[in-house]
């Protein structure tokens, strides 16, 4: 009610403003919505007063949002100011999301200068926190805000700073205002490589260097190819991999299948998955399964079973040549083989072993493993002739729940896993050792429910009888 005379009457701001530390919670929370309806500068000082005590309280930070509006990036300093704030988590970055949404050239590069003059030692998490979220922000819009003389400077100082996650968010942003061709980002991204390839460098300092570069241009990020070799550490393989992925240059596909030979498992998996992320990059892999210099076999089930279902048909041609998908036939051949496993003897130590080899990436018993497939604990009550169907005929009976979906977007990305959640503005596939990635519904091309199991057929390429015994053991054990 007191809404509409706050700029009249001065008595009747100063009983608001004291309001902030009122005992009724919901008078607190209308008392940030109230705030909103006034200019005076000692509103905002009352807002960040109570997203200092009161922060966390149900719906308090849209509150106080709400109310800031354009002001957002004044309660983010306001807040910065105070060395005891401990809500970063729950408010900057929304905050920064708000200022970034303006797209106002001059509150942006105020912001930015006011992210690069955090005390880090004494708040390490507040630049993470507002960069990251900034750069989503602007990633979203097409328009990009002029970076000036103020905004330019902060960039650069903040390419420098020792956190890695603070260096990628400052590159992303120095790509998007077109910066990043400049004399000292030459020499920054000359730093990093020259990191990247240094033997007497920690693991972390050359994996960080490598992390820096992926938002570099092609011609900066080729450099790597050569560091790709069996020799490097397995984490800088794949973070290697990683980089070179980063965009669409088809030269990145050549130059990753290039390198397959003698590289860690995980990294050859590494480039697998990255390869998977565009259709455009599916064929340089067929042809390379087709020359020789990737094995089929090293393409998991689940990945075979995509190639074997895309949407272009010349591409399914080429994969049925190259895995002979089996028929229902072959599959009852392969139950029928592995029934003798119901009559060996288990070791349950072993079965733990297989398990964690060949399912804990998809099921999870007890500390081990990630949620991604069923729920195991109703296999305490299945029969072991129901349990080997379920490991050599796993397409026989699905749940809806856990069918693969297959998500391709606008630009040509492709996304596989569980359909974990859907709303009316994106949908979330859920991975292989818990991974998730979200898509907005107008970036999504197509979703396509395969018809195999999250957990294809070939399992017996993996285990022997006597395996199959042991992990039924160990489930039956685990179990109770």
């Amino acid at each position: 009610l007191a809404e509409p005379t706050l700029e009249k009457g001065a008595d009747i701001l100063d009983v608001v403003l004291a309001m902030t530390d009122d005992v009724d919670a919901l008078v607190r929370l209308q008392l940030a919505l109230t705030l909103g309806e006034t200019q005076d500068p000692r509103a905002l000082t009352a807002l960040a007063d109570l997203a200092e005590r009161y922060g966390s309280e149900r719906w308090m930070a849209d509150a106080i949002l709400s109310s800031v509006s354009a002001q957002a990036q004044l309660l983010a300093a306001e807040l910065l100011a105070r060395d005891e704030f401990a809500g970063e988590d729950k408010i900057f970055g929304r905050l920064a999301a708000s200022v970034g949404a303006r797209r106002d050239s001059s509150e942006v590069n105020r912001f930015l200068a006011m992210i690069a003059g955090i005390d880090v030692d004494a708040h390490p998490q507040r630049q993470i926190v507002l960069l990251e979220a900034f750069v989503a922000s602007l990633a979203d819009g097409h328009q990009e805000p002029v970076p000036l003389a103020a905004g330019r400077k902060a960039i650069h100082q903040l390419l420098k700073t020792a956190s890695r996650e603070v260096r990628q968010s400052a590159f992303a942003l120095a790509k998007m205002f077109s910066i990043d061709d400049s004399e000292s980002m030459r020499e920054i991204l000359a730093a990093a490589a020259s990191t990247a390839a240094d033997r007497e460098q920690s693991l972390d300092a050359r994996v960080s260097a490598v992390q820096l570069l992926a938002n570099a241009r092609w011609r900066e990020r080729r450099l790597l190819v050569d560091l790709l070799t069996p020799h490097a550490p397995p984490e800088l393989q794949i973070a290697i991999v990683a980089t070179l992925a980063a965009g669409d240059q088809a030269e990145a596909t050549d130059a990753l299948l290039s390198r397959w030979q003698g590289l860690s498992p995980a990294a050859q998996e590494a480039i697998v998955d990255a390869i998977f992320t565009r259709t455009s990059r599916l064929p340089a892999l067929l042809k390379a399964m087709e020359d020789g210099v990737v094995l089929p076999t090293s393409v998991s089930a689940l990945r075979q079973t995509q190639l074997l279902e895309n949407s272009d048909e010349a591409i399914r041609r080429r994969a049925e040549e190259l895995f002979q998908p089996t028929s229902s036939d072959d599959r009852q051949a392969v139950f029928s083989r592995y029934q003798p496993a119901l009559q060996l003897p288990r070791d349950p130590n072993r079965g733990r072993m297989v398990f964690e080899q060949q399912c804990a990436k998809c099921h999870r018993l007890g500390d081990r493993g990630y949620a991604v497939g069923p729920d195991l604990s109703a296999a305490a009550n299945r029969p072991d002739l129901t349990l080997l169907t379920d490991l050599f005929d796993p397409s026989q009976s699905i749940k809806p729940d856990y069918l693969v979906h297959t998500a391709s977007t606008i630009d040509g990305k492709v996304f596989t896993g569980v359909l974990a959640e859907e709303s009316a503005t994106s949908i979330t596939l859920r991975r292989e050792e818990g991974q998730q990635v979200t898509i907005l519904r107008k970036d999504l091309q197509r979703l396509q429910a395969s018809s195999k199991s999250l957990m294809p057929d070939g399992l017996e390429k993996l285990m022997t009888p006597q395996d199959a015994a042991n992990l039924i053991g160990y489930l039956r054990q685990a179990l109770g």
